[in-house]
């Protein structure tokens, strides 16, 4: 899945659940997956978000009823572009792809980078809010 300033790999098997094991012979029976944007997150004092904020939500349907999937299979890998420019402006040295834990309402690190990245790759198994992240820190 390619967005303007986001990619997204996978393979199907990620999503396999209990519930679509159960139900794999329905012919009303699969996943959804949604990615949108999300503003009403902030990242912590002092750093500065360097990407679109972006959650990634999956339901496992069967006929009209959904479930939401927090966990997947296997792992997922999700890319976001880093934006230079503001990066530059505001001197941002230290970029980190990071997930937002909605339970401990803070953002967990996926991956690093440094001055100069285009993007950043990290993979999951956890869907939810993410984006890059950076700080002046060195």
């Amino acid at each position: 899945m390619t967005g303007q300033d986001f990619q997204i790999r996978l393979h199907p098997s990620a999503f396999y659940s209990s519930r679509l094991k159960d139900n794999r012979g329905e012919r009303d029976a699969g996943v959804q997956v949604h990615i949108r944007p999300n503003t009403g997150i902030s990242p912590e004092s002092g750093q500065t978000v360097l990407s679109g904020i972006y959650q990634i939500e999956a339901y496992a349907y069967v006929g009209q009823s959904k479930t939401q999937m927090l966990h997947l299979a296997s792992s997922i890998q999700i890319t976001l572009d880093v934006d230079q420019n503001k990066a530059n402006m505001r001197r941002i040295r230290t970029f980190k792809l990071m997930r937002y834990d909605g339970d401990k309402r803070k953002w967990d690190i996926i991956s690093e980078g440094r001055d100069g990245s285009a993007a950043l790759t990290g993979t999951t198994e956890q869907l939810g809010t993410f984006a890059i992240i950076g700080s002046r820190e060195r």
